[in-house]
């Protein structure tokens, strides 16, 4: 057990300082994320799952344990969209659930692909998820081509599997720039006015629902008495649930132009069993229920082989000393484990010690795709040249007038830096009290007694720090941090003068952070992010830690009670309501929601998507004409 735990700490990140009561929580939180994600590093193994695909799929992976009494963990995902035609310019709004083997402790972060026909990814996203459900808005930019798109969805868990079991939204974009359609066939198929939108009721791979013919585990009534409305009208309709046992079923629920979604029929759900994983595979990626994981491996910068033991240091852009630490494992790899705080920020990777000669490091792109995206035929609406037109002028009407439905709540920031220490030894930052220091050899001469600076015979420099508490000059060199990013060679920092740094922090102490012991520490802060300036190493790695994306929400307009609304601006949604997640349970089976028509006149689809708690796929649809 000693052994699993030391493991899991050097994996995901260092203490977070000296002392001791930092020590002890950063042994609490290791054990925490250990019993959390139940997984230890072995070969993925082999199981069989089953795969749910369409144009919305329903993506499984299978357990990377190789044990055959784990061989039935999975993750798996299921997303759908408001819609299924969009016009560049306007927002997509999307819901996805996550489903896992082990009850409860699901991932609670997932990532988000669009990409183009080409497989070029458009946009990247990761996404939080709120007990197993996570829904947003992606804006689609004017720029983006006619032409099939595809977004793809996936936890860090099911990266262990090949990404042809990411769970899978095909849609159509129009450029509102385009003179024509360009989305015709064979790839764009008119359906009859016969083929209405069908309801579909199926099962998730691996959970209790018993597959397509179960259609007695779960099912919802869309209840419309009147069916025919007015322009900018109320409308209120009935959701009936009916559930099994004390199951739990949480839905989304769209009304959209008819035109404006393809015509799926229930033969189109289809299930199917992904090939085994490799016994030898040497991917593993944990399970993200504490925040996001970063991945990556440390190699040799000659023969590109593994490169074990090496200290791997995580630094962010800051006012104040941060840091995180792991130590490369047999195969290379190592992991963190962020928080808020990290998010938005520019994140950078260092070797530190005699690891740095000969080492580099190699980041995992949480978003790289392997499998093509091979458009499949779509079935449209009649009359859907004319849609595709009248959307186009809908969508500039909107971007003249500003019309954006879309409402972004306050996201609570909870982040926290991790600091190397709370207080150091020396704090300087009156620079503009004293003449001109040429360089930071000057600085430490005239201020810092502590501090020796020297040039060597062949023209670099070597420092040497005073310890508190001993009576010699210790030979290795301190650490230095500019602005709070690790600095591998002095020499890169000496032209640093008093007009650039804005302030100083020496820590002399033979300081230790978790495992690492720094030879003293020198942290200097510049006034225009000097470090950007530094010549990086050779083995370092920099990237950009996107924030975890918004939960939006579809905020329409709302009308009184008169028939006569006199308004100057216009009401072309078409898309009439929007909400991501309703819930059902034994106690609460019934439910109404209420929105308003807009000025466009048409027939609107009604249309109810969600799981069960039992696994069961839910999809209803009913029509509504507005006159």
């Amino acid at each position: 057990m000693a052994e699993r735990e030391t493991s899991v700490l050097d994996r995901l990140n260092g203490y977070n300082s000296g002392n001791v009561k930092m020590i002890i929580k950063a042994h609490i939180l290791a054990l925490i994320a250990l019993l959390q994600s139940g997984e230890v590093p072995l070969p993925a193994g082999s199981g069989e799952q089953q795969h749910h695909e369409c144009p919305e799929t329903h993506a499984t992976t299978g357990s990377p344990r190789s044990r055959p009494e784990n061989s039935l963990h999975y993750e798996s995902v299921a997303i759908h969209t408001d819609r299924d035609v969009y016009i560049a310019g306007e927002r997509l709004y999307y819901r996805l659930d996550i489903f896992s083997s082990d009850d409860d402790r699901a991932s609670s972060l997932a990532y988000v692909v669009l990409r183009n026909s080409e497989n070029i990814p458009v946009l990247t996203l990761s996404a939080d998820v709120n007990g197993k459900t996570g829904h947003g808005s992606i804006y689609l930019p004017d720029t983006l081509a006619s032409g099939p798109y595809q977004l793809v969805a996936f936890t860090n868990r099911m990266r262990n599997r090949p990404d042809e079991f990411y769970a899978t939204k095909q849609f159509l974009i129009a450029n509102r720039f385009d003179d024509g359609p360009d989305l015709q066939a064979p790839l764009v198929q008119v359906a009859g006015r016969k083929n209405a939108v069908a309801g579909v009721s199926a099962s998730i791979p691996g959970s209790p629902g018993t597959g397509l013919a179960d259609r007695e585990s779960a099912r919802v009534r869309i209840e419309i008495p009147v069916r025919e409305f007015g322009t900018r009208e109320r409308i209120n309709i009935a959701l009936n649930a009916g559930l099994p046992r004390d199951s739990i079923l949480s839905v989304s629920v769209s009304v959209s132009r008819k035109e404006s979604l393809f015509h799926s029929y229930p033969d189109e759900f289809f299930f199917r069993k992904p090939a085994p994983v490799s016994p030898g595979a040497d991917r593993y990626f944990f399970r993200e229920t504490q925040g996001p994981i970063i991945s990556g491996r440390v190699a040799d910068k000659v023969s590109g082989g593994p490169l074990a033991g090496a200290t791997v240091l995580l630094n962010a852009p800051d006012t104040v000393l941060n840091l995180l630490y792991a130590m490369s494992l047999d195969d290379g790899g190592f992991h963190f484990l962020l928080n808020p705080y990290h998010e938005g920020k520019d994140l950078y990777l260092s070797l530190y010690g005699d690891d740095k000669i000969d080492g580099k490091i190699e980041v995992h792109d949480k978003f790289a795709l392997e499998s093509p995206f091979e458009p499949a035929p779509v079935k449209v609406a009649e009359g859907f040249d004319r849609f595709l037109s009248a959307s186009r002028d809908i969508v500039t009407v909107n971007k003249v007038f500003g019309i954006d439905h879309n409402l972004f709540g306050e996201k609570e920031t909870t982040g926290y830096p991790p600091e190397v220490y709370g207080k150091p030894a020396v704090y300087f930052d009156r620079f503009d009290e004293y003449v001109h220091f040429t360089d930071l050899q000057d600085i430490a001469r005239e201020l810092l007694h502590i501090l020796r600076i020297r040039r060597q015979r062949d023209g670099a420099y070597r420092s040497s720090l005073l310890l508190e508490h001993e009576e010699y000059m210790v030979l290795e060199t301190p650490a230095y941090f500019l602005d709070g990013i690790y600095v591998d060679d002095l020499n890169k920092i000496l032209h640093l003068d008093s007009r650039i740094l804005s302030k100083m922090e020496v820590q002399n102490h033979n300081w230790r952070h978790g495992n690492i012991k720094f030879t003293g520490i020198v942290a200097l802060y510049s006034r225009n992010n000097e470090y950007r300036n530094i010549v990086p190493s050779s083995s370092s790695i920099s990237f950009n830690q996107s924030p975890i994306a918004l939960m939006p929400a579809y905020h329409p307009p709302v009308y009184g009670d008169s028939d006569s609304i006199e308004t100057a601006v216009p009401d072309f949604r078409q898309l009439l309501f929007w909400v991501p997640e309703i819930k059902f349970t034994r106690a609460v089976t019934g439910r109404t929601i209420e929105f308003y028509s807009g000025d466009i006149k048409g027939e609107f689809v009604v249309r109810l998507r969600g799981v069960a708690q039992d696994g069961t796929i839910i999809s209803e649809q009913a029509e509504i004409t507005i006159k």
